[in-house]
């Protein structure tokens, strides 16, 4: 009897020390949601994507523009808390939904860069389409440099060779160097996050590449599609100089796609050329 009296005492004060430690946290927890619940601050966002070019006037008229209560730890530094002072501004990006508007979201006129801007006089814009096995599996970002390979099948003969070397990407689908530096400050950072996060921007349609080319290779590439050309796209280092490319023009790059002497090649060469 006296066994199962310590024994229940122990059992009870476990008991004990276990509902101290559930209200402890318990208490701790409603603190925390307290403190999160208090620490929060009131940020402009799109409530909808807003295309670039928009006025600023435009998109809160017509409630593209909303005010949300984030935590302050969540919001990027220099989220707007107001619509002041922005009403002549245009969008320099397209804003995605729930992106938060900051100082670069939304500038004046003269400062949303063309796709143009800071061509070459004797270069322009043109634009390429591939598929991720032939694009780089989509690494490709605008500002990179890439070179063209070109594949021409005319009955049972098969040509491949580089068509244009080096060329500046302007553009990866509707991304340019510079929206993609504003856009990655004006993400939605995500929820739980400890401290702000910058993400990259999601650039749609990476296979759409637009580069920078002269009318010559503008041609080229046109008529590489006009021909049924499977065009290749390989990545440039950052130190490529397509003036020192030196293309391929061995023997074994045109009759032999092998590193090596294959008789039979060269026998049915042979008889061919009899």
């Amino acid at each position: 009897m006296r066994n199962w009296r310590v024994l229940t005492a122990a059992v009870a004060a476990v008991a004990a020390v276990l509902a101290a430690v559930g209200v402890y946290f318990y208490l701790n927890k409603a603190d925390q949601r307290a403190e999160s619940k208090l620490d929060q601050v009131s940020v402009l966002v799109a409530s909808q994507p807003i295309p670039a070019g928009t006025t600023a006037a435009t998109a809160e008229q017509r409630g593209w523009l909303t005010f949300k209560k984030v935590a302050r730890k969540d919001a990027p530094p220099g989220t707007l808390t107001s619509t002041s002072g922005i009403d002549k501004l245009v969008a320099a990006y397209a804003i995605d939904n729930g992106g938060y508007i900051t100082p670069g979201s939304f500038v004046t006129s003269t400062q949303v860069n063309s796709l143009t801007d800071g061509l070459d006089k004797n270069t322009e814009a043109m634009s390429i389409s591939v598929d991720e096995q032939h694009g780089v599996a989509g690494f490709v970002q605008p500002g990179d440099k890439i070179s063209i390979i070109v594949s021409v099948h005319k009955g049972d003969t098969a040509v491949t060779a580089y068509m244009v070397p080096g060329l500046k990407v302007l553009g990866v689908g509707t991304t340019t160097a510079v929206s993609s530096a504003q856009q990655a400050s004006a993400q939605p950072a995500s929820s739980g996050s400890t401290t702000p996060t910058t993400q990259a921007p999601q650039v749609g349609n990476r296979g759409l590449i637009t580069l920078e080319v002269t009318p010559h290779q503008a041609l080229q590439i046109a008529h590489a599609y006009a021909i049924n050309g499977i065009l290749y796209v390989t990545l440039d280092p950052t130190h490529f100089d397509p003036k020192s490319f030196n293309n391929p023009s061995a023997l074994v790059d045109v009759t032999n796609v092998f590193d090596q002497s294959i008789p039979q090649l060269a026998q049915a060469s042979s008889q061919s050329g009899k």
